[in-house]
């Protein structure tokens, strides 16, 4: 009778002790080092997957380096030197030893002047023969381009004598990966570029160019224009800055205060000082008109200041 319940005490006991087993050689990651983003061109960067093998024997001890889940990239067997593989071969140092322990100073991978074809997700997997582990990170390698190549201008657009434009024109190239670019005036937000034209170039690169066109009557004497760039994977922010100031503006309150009546003041100027040349070339002395032009212009003027009160 006694017999069934101490055979079933012995067995979970021997179960419990080879969990406990198990558990003690347990393989395990300590920390994973992985940059979210580097710049390309930097001297270097280092890939670590620092582990504790515990219990666990070193025999068939391996460390890999996945690039983008499929592309083994370098590979560690213990006890034999480490080894590259394309595509990240050209950029591996094969002698960095991440630590002077024998069973693990070839855990990292040292990546020399990385580029944006390194972007992508890395996973360090560590096994043996009794046990395997591993994790996974992305990184982005960018570029912002060179600093001569991200402009901002304007050029002004003749629309007729009295009427003007300006078309504002914000460009970099060289970006990567995909990056945003947006002109913005300040203390305008009706102002904004529309959605920019992006190419994509045969290296991989990406160009990218806004354009904003303002209309002279609906700024004031001075407006400051910026032009942002970003790359969003990577929070990489540069601004580009211009002060635009409005050519042939007239200073006085009418102007500033109405724009439809600032063109009808402006036409009406250059008639009067059109008469007044050709009066002066022809020599005729002939001032009638352009006074009873003037006597208009100071009538309306008039006008409009008793309005605007």
């Amino acid at each position: 009778m006694g017999y069934y319940p101490k055979c079933c005490s012995l067995l979970m006991s021997f179960l419990l002790v080879i969990a406990y087993f198990q558990a003690s050689l347990q393989l395990a990651i300590k920390k994973v080092n992985i940059p979210e983003g580097v710049k390309v061109g930097e001297e270097y960067v280092i890939l670590d997957c620092d582990y504790d093998l515990g219990n666990t024997s070193t025999k068939g001890l391996v460390v890999k380096w996945y690039l983008n889940n499929f592309d083994l990239v370098y590979q560690w067997i213990y006890g034999s030197a480490p080894q590259a593989i394309d595509p990240a071969s050209k950029y591996i140092d094969l002698h960095y030893k991440a630590s002077h322990d024998p069973n693990t100073m070839y855990r990292a991978m040292k990546l020399k002047q990385p580029d944006i074809d390194l972007s992508g997700n890395y996973t360090c997997l560590i096994s043996t023969f009794e046990d395997e582990t591993s994790a996974k990170r992305p990184m982005t390698v960018y570029s912002t381009g060179r600093e001569d190549e991200f402009k901002l201008w304007h050029t002004k657009k003749i629309i007729s004598d009295i009427d003007e434009s300006i078309e504002v024109t914000c460009q970099a190239v060289g970006l990567y990966p995909k990056p945003t670019l947006d002109i913005i005036i300040e203390d305008y937000s009706d102002f904004k570029s529309p959605r920019p034209i992006i190419t994509e170039t045969e290296d991989g690169h990406y160009n990218i160019v806004t354009y904003l066109t303002l209309d002279n009557d609906d700024l004031p004497d001075s407006v400051v224009i910026n032009c942002i760039l970003g790359i969003p994977n990577v929070n990489y922010n540069a601004t580009k800055k211009l002060v635009h100031y409005t050519a042939g503006r007239p200073t006085t309150l009418t102007a500033i205060a109405i724009g439809g009546t600032t063109k009808l003041l402006r036409k009406m100027e250059i008639q009067a000082l059109d008469i007044s040349q050709a009066d002066a070339s022809n020599g005729s002395g002939n001032s009638a008109e352009q006074k009873r032009i003037n006597f208009y212009l100071m009538l309306l003027t008039a006008a409009i200041f008793i309005y605007i009160d």
